[in-house]
């Protein structure tokens, strides 16, 4: 059937989903991006930045196109 997907298969490119949301909340802090990082530290870099939250909070701290480059 067409519109189906392999429930089997995950298709997310961003398998971490730990970092603060953006928009609940209060905003994260510099000592979560840290815990965040070491938390992540022996992964591949793929999947350390592949929080979409996390990729938000370095747009803010750094700018944009760090956050695009790192995705």
């Amino acid at each position: 059937m067409q519109g189906f997907t392999d429930e089997k298969k995950d298709y997310s490119i961003l398998k971490i989903r730990e970092f603060p949301a953006y928009n609940r909340g209060p905003p994260a802090t510099h000592a979560e991006f840290k815990g965040f990082l070491a938390k992540y530290k022996g992964e591949p870099v793929e999947r350390r930045f592949a929080d979409f939250n996390l990729l938000l909070y370095i747009a803010e701290v750094l700018d944009p196109q760090t956050a695009v480059t790192m995705a």
